[in-house]
């Protein structure tokens, strides 16, 4: 046996990192699909909104889908812009994994109507090359409607002294039956490959 070791060490140490390298991937996967699962939060809360060609929206529209939801305004001076960056980033990644408008969509809903007219929404959706049956831009009537279908969705939404919004930048993560199962907070870490294997892998469960 010793002998048998000592001519074939090199041969038996490989196979034992091989087989560490193993083990270490499907831990990674592992932990990959823990990171999946969601809990159950509550029932999405139901509205009926214009979408940027005119015609009413509601949630129940979208039924069947995985549904990334975002509040803000279009003329936001900060984060609004390079979040629907991101989102953009994600209706790519989504498109890769044949999984956009099929399996999973996009609502950008507008809590400022008076200034995100149905014709400004079309100008500023067409920026970001939204694709118009998988990425909705949505507004309501007035804006104590839409500060309050926030606040449903636990986004906080205030003015400022200079009249801009102060809001919290969350995605809302909205399974294919209408349940919530996460908050996204965003910032410069938020991964959208991540968040598009999340919506793909919730409606697969």
């Amino acid at each position: 046996m010793r002998q048998f070791i000592k001519q074939h060490w090199f041969k038996l140490n490989f196979v034992v990192l091989v087989m560490v390298i193993i083990g270490i991937s499907i831990y990674q996967i592992n932990a990959q699909s823990a990171k999946q699962e969601f809990k159950r939060l509550g029932a999405a809360p139901a509205f009926q909104l214009e979408n940027r060609d005119g015609n009413m929206m509601s949630l129940d529209d979208t039924s069947g889908k995985v549904r990334l939801i975002y509040f803000y305004f279009s003329t936001c001076p900060d984060v609004c812009m390079p979040t629907t960056a991101l989102l953009a980033e994600v209706q790519e990644e989504l498109r890769k994994k044949k999984a956009l408008g099929d399996k999973a969509v996009m609502l950008s809903v507008s809590f400022d109507p008076e200034n995100d007219t149905k014709e400004r929404l079309e100008e500023y959706s067409s920026f970001f090359n939204a694709d118009p049956d998988a990425w909705f831009f949505l507004r309501g009537d007035s804006e104590e409607q839409m500060k309050e279908l926030a606040n449903e969705y636990s986004i906080l939404v205030e003015k400022d002294q200079d009249g801009n919004f102060v809001h919290n930048n969350n995605f809302i993560l909205v399974d294919s039956q209408g349940e919530i199962r996460h908050f996204y907070s965003v910032d410069l870490e938020t991964k959208a490959d991540q968040i598009a294997n999340d919506m793909v892998a919730l409606y697969n469960e």
